[in-house]
C-alpha cells in the first residue's frame, strides 16, 4: 500500500472477540485468527478431546519457546452448523 499502512493478515483477540460476526468476517476475508475463549464445558470438552500429537509448542519471534502449547479445534455457536 502506498500510504504506508499495513494490510491486516491475522486477528488476535481475547474472549471479547469470541463472536460469530468476528469469526465470519475473518473467514470471509481470508484472515488467520486466534481468539481465546471462556472455558465453558463444551469448549473444555473440545480441547480435552484433542490427541497429544495435535498440540504444538509456542515459539516467540526470537525463537524462544514460550512455555505453553496450542492446538486447533472447531466449535459451533448455538445451532450454527458452521465450523466454529
Amino acid at each position: 500500500m502506498s500510504d504506508g499502512s499495513q494490510e491486516i493478515k491475522i486477528v488476535r483477540s481475547d474472549s471479547a472477540g469470541w463472536q460469530k460476526q468476528i469469526l465470519d468476517c475473518c473467514n470471509e476475508n481470508n484472515l488467520g485468527f486466534t481468539i481465546s475463549a471462556d472455558q465453558t464445558t463444551p469448549v473444555l470438552k473440545a480441547v480435552l478431546s484433542k490427541p497429544e500429537d495435535n498440540w504444538s509448542d509456542t515459539v516467540a519471534f526470537d525463537g524462544i519457546k514460550e512455555g505453553y502449547q496450542i492446538a486447533q479445534t472447531k466449535y459451533c455457536f448455538g445451532s450454527n452448523n458452521g465450523n466454529y
